[in-house]
């Protein structure tokens, strides 16, 4: 993995790690994957883009707090 990459690239990764999936599941992971991602990034701050180039560690931070917000959405 890059140190540097968007948060695109590293839902695409996840993507991938997660192994062959159907073509209609594939697209839902990544629409909710973006979907999520992106409002976590804004709490990370507000003019962050799924575009912009972050630390694999704020990725991961980011992804951390996206499954936080999930799951409290989830309570």
């Amino acid at each position: 993995m890059p140190e540097r990459l968007t948060l695109d690239e590293f839902i695409v990764a996840t993507l991938v790690s997660m192994g062959p999936a159907d073509a209609a599941e594939t697209v839902k992971n990544l629409r909710e994957l973006r979907m999520h991602l992106s409002r976590a990034a804004e709490l990370h701050d507000p003019d962050l883009t799924l575009d912009d180039e972050i630390s694999l560690a704020q990725a991961l931070a980011i992804t951390h707090d996206a499954n936080d917000l999930e799951g409290l959405r989830h309570e």
